[in-house]
């Protein structure tokens, strides 16, 4: 879910993108939050392509070999607002295991008195 609502999002910031594209944008923009691998980017462009979030086209540049470039469509959008508001609803809920550490070695240690 997080990476189709990245791949979404760098759709929707710049525009359509070939796959090797969208993953220089990951890297350079969004790595800090976002770890996606190359081959993990293009299994879900496949997925998206196949449930009609994004359309493929092929170009051809010069004597360059041909490349997919990714677009989103408008269900794209809609699905992407939706993974929004789903990810924004989730609260944030963080596990220290120190805590728990500090809690029990406090016990024990009034215990052992």
């Amino acid at each position: 879910m997080k990476i189709q609502f990245y791949i979404l999002g760098l759709l929707l910031r710049y525009g359509p993108q070939h796959g090797y594209m969208l993953m220089q944008k990951v890297e350079e923009q969004i790595s800090d939050f976002a770890h996606i691998k190359l081959p993990a980017i293009y299994y879900h462009l496949d997925k998206l392509n196949q449930n009609g979030y994004i359309s493929a086209a092929c170009q051809k540049d010069g004597n360059r070999p041909e490349k997919t470039v990714y677009s989103i469509t408008a269900e794209g959008e809609k699905y992407f607002d939706g993974l929004l508001k789903k990810m924004q609803a989730e609260e944030l809920k963080l596990e220290l295991p120190f805590d728990g550490i500090i809690f029990f070695r406090i016990k024990s240690m009034k215990t052992s008195f």
